[in-house]
């Protein structure tokens, strides 16, 4: 969803909330921007790949030292 006052695209989370003494259910809304949301999920996805470059070429080197005995 977009938002005009984040100039980016957004999540909105709805969640209802009951309150003491009161009748009506009264509802929270935050919106947070896309980009904020994916930024823990982009830095995992960068450090997952760089750490799996040396442990592929570990494997590859380990599987050519078995291969020349």
């Amino acid at each position: 969803m977009g938002s005009k006052q984040l100039g980016d695209k957004s999540y909105n989370a709805f969640a209802p909330k009951a309150l003491d003494k009161i009748d009506e259910t009264w509802t929270v809304q935050i919106v947070v921007p896309k980009s904020k949301v994916l930024e823990t999920y982009n830095q995992i996805l960068v450090f997952t790949i760089v750490a799996a470059i040396p442990i592929i070429i570990l494997i590859v080197v380990v599987n050519q030292l078995k291969l020349a005995q």
